[in-house]
Formats: structure tokens, sequence, C-alpha cells
């Protein structure tokens, strides 16, 4: 047992209360709650767990790593601190390989832990090991049925095969346990993105958006969802909704040169018709080539706005 000066059950729930603020990003109260654990005790290595915590989410990374040191030096059989460590690597500093040592050490101390389970996946993903992001977010899940983190993980591991029916599901998952995370709604919304479900992509990362407006990476998503929600911009997609891009395009283009070039060489076929073709041709090399640099203009006009909007804290006023 910890002496920390407090009573047992209360120095328990002061640490409870810690992670309460954490969770409600109250980070400079919950460095007070941790500070004072520690006054009394500096060898509290689960106060220092917490302390590390706020220092990751304030990106205060060097110190985040030498306090969750620290604790792994009073007690190597802590697992937290494997845990925080692992997630500061992962999430801060993109360290994909530091990240999976201290998960795999984390779990070797406890191996019930669904939430390491579903850090290893993400870790696997981003390392582009999709066959042990699947395993550990499965196993994840065995354990722990509401581990949402696994149920994203799982929605990037489908979105990678691709099989964007389970990557939906899993995404729909994610929503009904934590409907208030931001990176789930990102991640849901590029994948409608994908396929040119762009009224509700653009719905959900708005929403993202608004969950977590400082986010670079969904100010960059929400920018594509913006861009081709604009009404000048929208008419470049077919009625059906499917992406009419610059692939497409191409398609179109190559379809009707080959076929006019193929017609135009049969002899029976008069005269006027061959010109016909010929003109048909050029037509919709002109109409293909309008689309292109239309297109173009209006990406970036709306590009340069939503930077301005970005720049200027203007943001939140389109959203």
């Amino acid at each position: 047992m910890i002496n920390t000066g407090f009573e047992p059950g209360q120095r328990n729930l002061t640490i409870h209360k810690g992670y309460l603020l954490l969770g409600q990003k109250l980070y400079d109260q919950a460095y007070k709650v941790f500070s004072d654990l520690l006054s009394h005790n500096p060898q509290d290595y689960e106060a220092l767990v917490g302390l590390a915590s706020v220092f990751q989410h304030k990106n205060k990374t060097d110190d985040s790593i030498k306090i969750a040191l620290r604790a792994i030096e009073i007690n190597p059989e802590y697992y937290h601190a494997y845990d925080i460590l692992a997630e500061i690597y992962f999430i801060n500093k993109n360290d994909y390989i530091k990240a999976e040592e201290f998960a795999l050490k984390s779990l070797e101390l406890e191996p019930f832990a669904s939430s390491t389970y579903s850090l290893l996946a993400q870790i696997y993903f981003f390392q582009r090991q999709y066959d042990s992001c699947y395993y550990y977010a499965n196993q994840a899940l065995m354990l722990d049925p509401e581990n949402y983190i696994a149920h994203m993980a799982l929605g990037l591991y489908y979105y990678q095969i691709p099989d964007f029916e389970k990557a939906k599901e899993h995404y729909k998952a994610c929503l009904a346990i934590a409907p208030n995370c931001s990176v789930v709604y990102g991640n849901y919304g590029n994948l409608n993105l994908t396929f040119a479900e762009n009224k509700m992509g653009y719905e959900l990362i708005r929403e993202a958006l608004r969950l977590n407006p400082s986010d670079r990476f969904l100010q960059e998503s929400f920018r594509e969802a913006f861009i081709r929600n604009n009404p000048f911009y929208a008419p470049l997609y077919w009625a059906t909704n499917s992406r009419f891009d610059d692939v497409y395009l191409i398609y179109i283009l190559l379809v009707s040169m080959i076929t006019a070039a193929f017609l135009s060489q049969i002899p029976l076929i008069p005269d006027f018709i061959k010109a016909l073709l010929i003109y048909t041709f050029l037509f919709t090399t002109f109409f293909m080539l309008f689309l292109v640099f239309y297109r173009f203009i209006i990406r970036f006009l709306v590009n340069i706005y939503y930077s301005w909007c970005i720049k200027t804290n203007r943001l939140a006023k389109i959203i």
C-alpha cells in the first residue's frame, strides 16, 4: 500500500477525481489534484502516471515521458505507466516502434486489459501491419464489447481492405458507444467522402469539428467536404451521386475517341455521319476540358476562402 498521508479511501477518491477532471479536459485542476498527492508522497506512482497524462494532454511531451519513466522506476510492475508511455509515443511523438514496445510490455503485466489491445490495434494499423491490427482489435472486443476504440480500429482496417459496408458497421457501433468522439465522426465522414456520399460526409465531419475545432486533421478533412458541397462545385457529380473525378473524365474522353475513330473507318457509314462523329468527339473533348478547368477554378477559389476562414478564426461561422 502506498503511504500518502491520506486515508486509503480518501486517496483513491482523490485519484479518481483527478482522472474525472482529465476526462473533462480541466487539465489545470487535474494538475493540482495530482500535484497535491505527490506533495504528500513523491513516490506515489499512480499520481505520477496521472500527472504524466496531464502533461501529455498539455503537449508537454518530454515532461510527461520523464514522469512516466519515474513511475516505472518506483514500480516496474505498474502496467498503467507503460500504457501512458505507449500513448505518448503513439499520439504525441508518432513513434510507433516505441509505442509498440511499451504497449507489449503493458500486456505482459496485464494480459486482460482491453484498452491496451485496442491501442496496439491502432499502432499496427499505422505501421500497415493490417493483420495484427485486426487481431488485436478483435481481442479487445472479446474482452470488452463496448471498446469503441477497437471498433474504430476495425473501421480503419475494413476501409483499407476495402470492405466499406463492414467499415460503416464499425463506425456506427463507435458512435453508439461514444457519441461525442470527434475522431470517429471524422473517420466516418471521410469514409462517406470516399464514396461521394458528400452530404453525409459533410455533416459527419462538421460534427467532428464542432466537438474538436482545433484539430488540424479534422480541419483539412472538412476542407474537402466543404468544397464538394459548395453549390458551384456540386454539379460536378452525377445525379447517381457517384464521384465525377478526373478518372471518369479521361475514361469518357478515351471511349469517345476510340468509338469515333473506329466508326469513321467503316466504309458503309455515310460521310455526313462520319462528320457528325468527328464533331461529337470535338464537342465531348471541349466539354471535358471545360469541366476540368471549371473544377480547378472553383476548387481554387473555395480553398482560398476556407484558408482565410481558418486564418481569421472564422471557421466556426461556416460550420
